[in-house]
């Protein structure tokens, strides 16, 4: 089953822990990730790839950027949750963005960044899919997951934020947060000693 597609939104919140009732995924506009957005004290640390989703190895290379990236800015103790959130995030948009055979070659595009800035760390996994996904809530039919939704919960729980963004290309980013202090981590300890 695909997931549902959430109408846009012009609310500015987090997704709330638990789910959202009809609103699904709301983007927040504070959120816009494009360094040249931030001061120059603000963001420590970038990394991304971009990935073809056709391929059976994308989440594992998703996995290697975040793991890879993670150790390079010394942020050990949220590794193990971000890279399990960046590989579920990854084989949510193959299965259900990711269209192999019909479309341009955009359409088998897939891409993982990681930005980690004073006292969090976002991943964002992209794809040119124009459909929102939706957390499963309260009341849904519980064979619904038996299809999907299990690994947004899981996301949705590990982190401290679930957000998706439309992208300017049409498509969507699909983000989570990890507040650094949750992890025993300061602000300066981001690539260098704490």
């Amino acid at each position: 089953m695909a997931i549902p597609m959430t109408p846009p939104s012009s609310v500015d919140e987090p997704l709330p822990k638990g789910g959202v009732g009809e609103r699904g995924l709301v983007e927040p506009a504070w959120r816009d990730l494009r360094p040249d957005r931030f001061g120059s004290q603000v963001l420590y640390r970038a990394a991304s790839l971009r990935l073809d989703g056709t391929r059976a190895d994308a989440a594992r290379q998703g996995r290697l950027l975040a793991t890879a990236a993670l150790a390079d800015w010394r942020l050990w103790p949220v590794q193990s949750d971000a890279v399990l959130c960046v590989s579920e995030l990854v084989g949510n948009a193959k299965r259900h963005a990711v269209r192999p055979v019909i479309g341009s070659a955009d359409d088998r595009r897939v891409s993982v960044g990681l930005w980690c800035r004073s006292g969090e760390l976002l991943l964002g996994v992209g794809d040119y899919d124009a459909h929102m996904p939706r957390l499963p809530v309260e009341g849904d039919d519980p064979s619904l997951m038996d299809e999907g939704g299990r690994g947004l919960r899981m996301v949705a729980a590990l982190s401290d934020g679930l957000f998706c963004k439309r992208a300017a290309h049409g498509g969507k980013v699909v983000l989570c947060r990890f507040v650094l202090a949750r992890y025993g981590l300061r602000p300066c300890a981001v690539g260098g000693a704490a």
